[in-house]
């Protein structure tokens, strides 16, 4: 695709300087023609710059993924790595939890979100949180509950409102909840873009924006003094993308606060580029400390849960995530989500987000669980 954009890009300069002296005298239809040399021109270097950025981030793999017809169908298992008595990998208690994805009963009482601003006293940001409450919330029956919450974490640049429109967390949420799927759960949601147009990484800049204290510390500090919620230790994070990145790095360097996280088609590695500038004033420990590859394989483990999920087309983000399990050892736990198919973009991460939710459930203590049915893991 990348060959064909090129050299139609190219074929379209080369015939309009052909014919553009052809053009160059007659009547309304020469001019015409040239206008249209023109739009063709612009055509072929926007379809070659939009397949560039493609093929640079994995959106899309193919045209059924782009089309939308290549969604998943049917039950996304969960392979749960488990250890030999010392703390190697032991093939054979391999884990798969199998949950379907497919939930269409009407919701019968749905969540609500508030908009709120959290006023961060420790990092000095002030943001805008989203937060679904579930119907269970509001309900007399559960005035005296805490409930679990989860910290969602949009990509970069992504805008607050992609976690609502796009992977549709409340939606999600209240047709789950209805159908006894998911544990009520509260959902904050965030971006990481404190400071636009630069990207943070989720990491306290020298001398910049204290990303990591605002998403770590303020943030589920402001949720814990407004809201009812289980006790830190006990709280999850998702994120996707970039988000999914900030997810695994933030609870592994804060394993008071996160129990378990979900890093959906997140990267592991701590990265620098022309979005985030040099985030670590060129100090390379403060850079390994962002790492959770390098945190894997170089400190002690973290006793938190985390669930990985790409695609095997998006080949880097696979490849990083088969290290992470390769180098996982207790007390951490990691779970695996991997595709065949399907690249870096909301239609992938809609299909998993239920699988997501489910584990969660799962893994994060405490909370209601009245009249909910959560599978059982399977050999």
């Amino acid at each position: 695709m990348a060959a064909t954009s090129i050299l139609l890009a190219i074929g379209s300069i080369v015939l309009t300087v052909w014919l553009w002296p052809r053009l160059a005298r007659g009547g309304w239809p020469r001019w015409a023609a040239r206008v249209g040399l023109v739009i063709l021109c612009q055509v072929t270097a926007v379809v070659l710059a939009a397949v560039g950025l493609n093929d640079y981030f994995d959106f899309y793999n193919s045209w059924s993924d782009l089309l939308g017809v290549s969604r998943t169908n049917g039950p996304l298992a969960i392979q749960m790595v488990s250890y030999g008595p010392g703390g190697e990998h032991d093939p054979k208690q391999m884990l798969s939890v199998h949950v379907d994805r497919t939930f269409t009963s009407p919701v019968r009482r749905p969540g609500h979100t508030d908009s709120i601003v959290v006023k961060g006293a420790r990092s000095h940001i002030s943001g805008q949180a989203l937060v679904y409450l579930p119907p269970q919330y509001d309900d007399p029956a559960y005035a005296h509950t805490k409930f679990p919450m989860t910290v969602v974490v949009a990509g970069y640049p992504g805008h607050i409102g992609t976690l609502v429109r796009n992977l549709e967390v409340p939606r999600t949420m209240n047709t789950m909840i209805s159908q006894g799927q998911v544990r009520p759960m509260i959902m904050v949601m965030v971006s990481p873009t404190v400071a636009p147009p630069r990207d943070t990484e989720c990491a306290d800049v020298p001398d910049g924006p204290q990303t990591e204290t605002w998403l770590a510390e303020d943030v589920p500090q402001a949720i814990a003094a407004k809201y009812r919620v289980t006790e830190p230790r006990t709280w999850g994070i998702l994120g996707v993308s970039t988000g999914g990145f900030c997810a695994v790095k933030l609870a592994m360097r804060h394993p008071d606060t996160f129990c378990c996280t979900v890093g959906m088609s997140g990267y592991l590695h701590a990265v620098t580029d022309v979005t985030t500038g040099d985030l670590y004033a060129g100090n390379i420990a403060l850079r390994e400390a962002s790492d959770p590859l390098w945190r894997l394989s170089h400190l002690p483990v973290p006793p938190i849960r985390v669930l990985l999920t790409t695609s095997m087309a998006e080949k880097s983000l696979y490849a990083q995530a088969q290290e992470f399990v390769a180098h996982a050892r207790p007390p951490l736990q990691v779970g695996t989500i991997i595709v065949p198919s399907g690249g870096h973009n909301f239609g992938v991460w809609v299909d998993q987000l239920p699988t997501c939710l489910q584990w969660l459930s799962l893994a994060i203590p405490g909370g209601p669980t009245t009249g909910v049915q959560l599978p059982a893991p399977t050999a």
